[in-house]
């Protein structure tokens, strides 16, 4: 718990109003588009407006609908969207990628690596697996 002993309140918006609404309400925001599939990359329009947000924000990076598994050209699309995150003066990112039914470590590392300083956040891929405990090892030892 944060040291005022109240939970943290993160939020998923993925437009304006949402993010207006959220303004001086909540402790972080994860900024997608398309909340109805999961969530996908928000557009740099999105991204550049949170860029004033009272909260830390945390853009998505999924660049399609469907499993975690990327394709090289998924992945350098994944990059160049994080870099617009560093762009926007965004908090953070949330990814995930998976192989089967395990972590992509070496994705996840990439993807990463390319964020810099930027919060690293894995997203719901990790609930998709069957031993999450066993990912979560994986996880820390990534520095999530």
């Amino acid at each position: 718990m944060p040291p005022n002993d109240r939970a943290t309140l993160e939020v998923c918006i993925d437009d304006i109003a949402g993010l207006k609404t959220c303004q001086g309400r909540v402790d972080r925001i994860e900024l997608c588009s398309a909340l109805g599939v999961g969530g996908l990359t928000p557009s740099v329009g999105l991204m550049n407006a949170a860029h004033h947000s009272t909260a830390p924000v945390h853009a998505m990076i999924r660049p399609r609908v469907g499993s975690f598994e990327y394709s090289q050209d998924e992945i350098d699309n994944a990059i160049a969207d994080i870099q617009a995150v560093q762009v926007a003066g965004l908090a953070g990112i949330v990814i995930g990628a998976t192989i089967g039914d395990q972590l992509d470590i070496a994705t996840l590392r990439h993807l990463k690596t390319a964020a810099g300083r930027l919060d690293c956040t894995l997203h719901r891929a990790i609930d998709l697996l069957p031993d999450p405990i066993a990912a979560m090892e994986q996880v820390i030892d990534l520095g999530f």
